[in-house]
């Protein structure tokens, strides 16, 4: 069994973050968004889970930039 890469906290406000995902029948969608603050990355054709996830735990936190 694969082990799935654990979601950071959201990097705004440290709320716990989310998986979405779309499936419009021809291609499946991918993103992250903050349950408590809604931040969000783009929603992007073909992104797969593990490339959403670690485009959001990347992100450079607030108090950095």
């Amino acid at each position: 069994m694969k082990n799935e890469t654990k979601l950071l906290n959201c990097p705004f406000c440290g709320g716990e973050a989310e998986i979405l995902e779309h499936d419009n029948g021809w291609a499946i969608w991918h993103c992250i968004m903050c349950k408590n603050c809604k931040a969000s990355q783009e929603w992007r054709k073909g992104y797969t889970k593990e490339e959403a996830i670690k485009a959001w735990n990347t992100r450079v936190p607030m108090e950095s930039i």
